[in-house]
């Protein structure tokens, strides 16, 4: 018969680096954005958070935060070669905007009856 080779412990897992907490990277994006005085990229947007201590982040991830961020319409954006452009909206435009969906949609559902 043959002695079953010892059992090592389980190996620790790699050390990852800390998570961001939710929103955080939208945040970050929203501020390079701001801070820029023309529209940018989604890889002039990456290269700005990269020299932040936050680490490198992949092209992909940037270009979904960015079209997440124009999705919920704080970001307006326009044709750059086979890309877009993004910079942010001001608060005014997107109180306007907010209101305008909101009214398209008859949010209060009246029926236009006076009941008083």
């Amino acid at each position: 018969m043959h002695e079953a080779a010892p059992r090592r412990p389980p190996a620790e897992p790699a050390a990852e680096p800390p998570r961001r907490p939710a929103g955080a990277l939208e945040a970050e994006v929203m501020a390079v954005l701001r801070a820029a005085d023309t529209p940018l990229t989604a890889g002039q947007v990456r290269e700005r958070l990269a020299v932040r201590p936050t680490g490198e982040l992949s092209y992909s991830t940037v270009v979904t935060i960015v079209s997440r961020l124009h999705a919920k319409g704080l970001l307006a954006r326009e044709r750059a070669g086979r890309g877009f452009a993004y910079t942010p909206v001001d608060p005014a435009s997107l109180a306007a905007g907010q209101m305008s969906r909101a009214l398209d949609a008859d949010v209060d559902h009246g029926d236009g009856q006076d009941r008083g």
